[in-house]
């Protein structure tokens, strides 16, 4: 597996072995569970939604499963703080997609009701 590491000044006053330590203890990697179904809207539009939480969340690598795949398993990397809070945005986005697709299954169980 390859690890990213980032490039830090050397002087006389600081400590590159320090720097890695601390840049590892803080880095996370955490996997999550999407439904494939709304795999295609965040990868879709040159994955257009993942860049746009990545740049609110910090520098968080996001990988999810290649399309057609029926692999649920998403891949979250980087600070952990960032990779927190890049996993609720994901969760409140798969909320709202369920949400909004939920919505016309019940207008239409609802005109069904009213028109019997």
């Amino acid at each position: 597996m390859a690890q990213t590491v980032g490039i830090f000044p050397v002087d006389d006053r600081h400590d590159v072995d320090t720097d890695a330590w601390c840049l590892q203890e803080n880095t996370a990697e955490v996997e999550m569970s999407v439904e494939p179904r709304h795999h295609r809207h965040f990868v879709s539009r040159k994955a257009d939604v993942l860049r746009q939480i990545s740049d609110e969340c910090g520098a968080v690598t996001i990988t999810f499963p290649r399309i057609g795949s029926k692999s649920d398993k998403v891949v979250l990397k980087g600070a952990k703080q960032c990779v927190d809070a890049a996993r609720q945005r994901i969760l409140d986005i798969v909320a709202d997609l369920v949400r909004t697709s939920l919505c016309p299954v019940w207008v239409l169980a609802v005109s069904k009701w009213v028109s019997v």
